[in-house]
């Protein structure tokens, strides 16, 4: 819940009520602290990633069998810098479970930040061939469009965003990623109703900046053709 709809903020706040519960009924499950983790990532501020690390080191500790406690305790040393320690976390949780594929996708991530295409294309298709769940499309879109944009396939990027986009019409922010992805190639009217559309199912900064950056851009545009 906490990785499915976070633009939800009633989705979040459920979310947020069970890992409340979940911690008062069993504070040291491995699951329960992998949640604590993943809550405190979700913020995206770095100061806070030791914290986060605290967590998903117990729950290894307390599960080592769980490969998701391996992926996530990985995903947290790779956003603190320490590759190689990352890296061993992410092996361990395929040598526990080869069809898990958030392993695969860390180091396709992993290898995006580098822009190394081929091994880029390797990890996605790897974990896109295991088994999948909803709140890990996004992931594999993201994925996609880094590829494409390594190797500078435009069309590739805008199948991707129309991909997702049918796939999670109630998300706001690949609607309004989307519209700036047209905004860059300089088709602001197609890029006002992608954004209008985020805008209808979250009202957020980005969205009501890229507007009206677009609207003007679009009248500059009419101006100069005129």
């Amino acid at each position: 819940m906490l990785e499915a709809k976070p633009w939800d903020r009633a989705s979040m706040q459920r979310a947020v009520e069970r890992l409340r519960d979940a911690q008062a009924s069993s504070q040291q499950d491995p699951w329960v602290l992998i949640s604590i983790a993943k809550a405190i990532m979700s913020d995206d501020v770095p100061a806070h990633f030791p914290e986060a690390l605290k967590y998903t080191k117990d729950a290894v500790r307390r599960g080592p069998r769980e490969p998701l406690a391996h992926a996530y305790h990985g995903w947290v040393l790779y956003n603190m810098g320490k590759h190689q320690e990352a890296w061993r976390s992410y092996q361990q949780a395929i040598r526990l479970d080869p069809k898990e594929p958030l392993p695969y996708l860390y180091i396709a991530r992993a290898f995006a930040d580098t822009r190394d295409a081929r091994q880029l294309e390797k990890w996605l298709s790897d974990g896109k061939s295991r088994k999948n769940t909803n709140d890990i499309d996004g992931r594999i879109f993201e994925l996609e469009r880094q590829l494409a944009n390594l190797r500078k396939d435009g069309t590739a990027v805008e199948r991707s965003f129309r991909d997702q986009i049918a796939k999670q019409a109630d998300n706001p922010w690949v609607r309004s990623n989307y519209a700036s992805f047209l905004m860059h190639n300089r088709r602001y009217d197609e890029a006002i109703p992608y954004f209008e559309a985020a805008l209808r199912l979250m009202d957020y900064p980005a969205a009501r900046d890229g507007l009206s950056k677009a609207r003007a851009l679009l009248a500059n545009q009419q101006a100069a053709t005129r």
